[in-house]
């Protein structure tokens, strides 16, 4: 049986943080250190000396602000990488800055807000470690290159957020942006009208969808119609994009419910849906980019009597759970649900041994494929529960209530 790659151990993280502003270097100092991380941070004033500590000791990532004077942030960004390519960088800036990124050699460094705090700063940073490390998994760095069809962040998902954020923003307004968009209008309504939401009235009106749904969701449901939206014409033999859309539906709502059960909080349960919306969203890449090859896998799979995931292991060292986390994560979706999205069919591999996101989407996932046909029907074994690892968590009682959830999402 091939071994799946677990969450790379602990290690102490060195930090280079680099500001001309005193003020920003004490308030960060600060911040970072009641975080009790256990990383080493180094403070430079400027650019310049940025440089020349780099020169002079190893760090995981450099975070730095866009406007300094001496040395402007794109400079300084430019020569670390030509030096220290393997320094992950942060760019704290403004979005009308963004076009000054445009000048930067390589990959953009991700961008964080000019007055982010450090818990911020924290997860940002924590993010970023996790995705450098499934990017550089042997197997993940093979196959990047072949998916050259990797869709961007959708604008209509960017234009939903600022408008959440702006202080005149409101669920009408962002209702109004949806409309604009016939396709997204288009699935919206097949969501809010669907057999898992057992309404006793049809939802006709998009504003009307969007209240139901709230702001949160509607926003994962963007996220994951561009993705089909941009795979519609792909053709991959034993690939039922429509059948996965649906599945990915209800997984969501039902790791949502999940994650009520258990007290969470609402933006907690907000972020289960977001993550099991999007937890296949690797096989959409591996079928738009690789149709022969997937195709091949998925009849492999049935052939051989084992799970999607581990036929595709066999076939390219990796699975769509990784491949997905790894897309996601270039769009900045937080740590915890990228962790959902990779381990959902080996949770015990994640970093928390506790009740988490993605434990709602490993048991959402499971109870759902319980309901589609017989392995004799499909010819593909179903997807089974990690006992072990719920059994560690003292959950395994809980998988009864669980199952009563599912009514009404076949």
């Amino acid at each position: 049986m091939a071994v799946v790659p677990s969450t790379p151990p602990p290690k102490v993280r060195r930090i280079l943080f680099v500001d001309d502003d005193p003020e920003v270097l004490s308030r960060f100092r600060d911040g970072l250190t009641k975080l009790e991380n256990g990383w080493e941070i180094t403070y430079a004033a400027s650019g310049a000396e940025a440089v020349n500590l780099a020169g002079l000791q190893p760090f995981d990532a450099i975070v730095a602000d866009m406007h300094m004077p001496g040395m402007h942030g794109v400079a300084l960004f430019n020569e670390i990488i030509r030096k220290h390519p393997k320094i992950l960088r942060f760019i704290r800036m403004a979005p009308e800055d963004r076009d000054l990124l445009k000048n930067c050699i390589g990959p953009s460094p991700q961008h964080l807000a000019t007055d982010v705090d450090a818990e911020t700063l924290e997860a940002n940073l924590e993010r970023g470690f996790q995705l450098d490390a499934w990017m550089n998994d042997e197997a993940i760095k093979r196959l990047i290159p072949q998916l050259t069809k990797l869709p961007s962040m959708p604008t209509l998902y960017t234009r939903v957020t600022a408008e959440l954020q702006s202080p005149s923003g409101s669920i009408e307004n962002v209702a109004r942006l949806i409309a604009q968009d016939p396709v997204m209008t288009a699935k919206m309504l097949q969501v809010v009208n669907s057999a898992f939401f057992a309404l006793h009235r049809e939802i006709s009106d998009p504003n009307d969808a969007v209240m139901f749904l709230g702001a949160e969701r509607t926003k994962s449901l963007i996220m994951l119609a561009k993705i089909f939206s941009q795979f519609d014409n792909s053709k991959c033999a034993g690939f039922a994009p429509e059948k996965l859309w649906g599945h990915s539906m209800n997984v969501g709502e039902l790791a949502r419910r999940i994650a009520r059960s258990q007290g969470l909080d609402a933006k907690v349960c907000e972020m289960a849906f977001t993550a099991g919306l999007l937890h296949d969203v690797g096989k959409l890449l591996l079928a738009a980019n690789l149709p022969a090859s997937f195709s091949q896998v998925i009849a492999a799979g049935k052939q051989k009597q084992i799970a999607s995931n581990e036929a595709e292991r066999a076939a390219y060292g990796t699975t769509h759970a990784e491949i997905g986390a790894c897309l996601l994560g270039v769009w900045g979706l937080p740590l915890s649900i990228l962790e959902a999205i990779a381990w959902h069919h080996a949770p015990r591999h994640g970093a928390h041994q506790r009740f988490s996101l993605l434990t709602a989407v490993h048991v959402a996932n499971v109870l759902l494929y319980e309901t589609q046909k017989t392995p004799a029907e499909t010819g593909v074994p179903p997807t089974q529960f990690d006992t072990d690892y719920l059994s560690s968590l003292g959950l395994t009682d809980e998988v009864e209530t669980w199952r009563g959830m599912v009514t009404g999402a076949e």
